[in-house]
């Protein structure tokens, strides 16, 4: 065998052998962006999960607030104006009371 033709084997297997690894290389890439599209389609489960089940109720407890809070507020007031009303008439009516006591008390 003379060095030329040693020479092209060598090459030869050196060619396949790197054929070889950029198969198996190949290959394993494949399943890593396998596995990143497994991941990246549980990862959107996941928010959209996250999404059906804390932030919309969330969202809709904040808008339904924006509707409730000025009913509230008015309930509130008009709480306020009867608890006034209430003071003044229990007011006239303990003045009342003390007026009748002092007149029973001078008869």
């Amino acid at each position: 065998m003379d060095p030329l033709s040693f020479l092209y084997i060598a090459l030869g297997v050196a060619a396949l052998l790197v054929a070889i690894f950029v198969c198996a290389t190949l290959i394993y890439v494949i399943q890593i962006l396998r596995d990143v599209t497994r991941i990246t389609d549980s990862v959107s489960e996941t928010a959209e999960r996250v999404n059906d089940y804390l932030v919309q109720p969330f969202a809709f407890l904040s808008s339904a607030a924006d509707y409730i809070k000025p009913i509230l507020e008015t309930v509130k007031n008009k709480r306020d104006v009867l608890n006034d009303v209430v003071n003044e008439k229990v007011h006239k009516a303990a003045k009342k009371i003390r007026r009748k006591l002092r007149e029973m008390e001078e008869e």
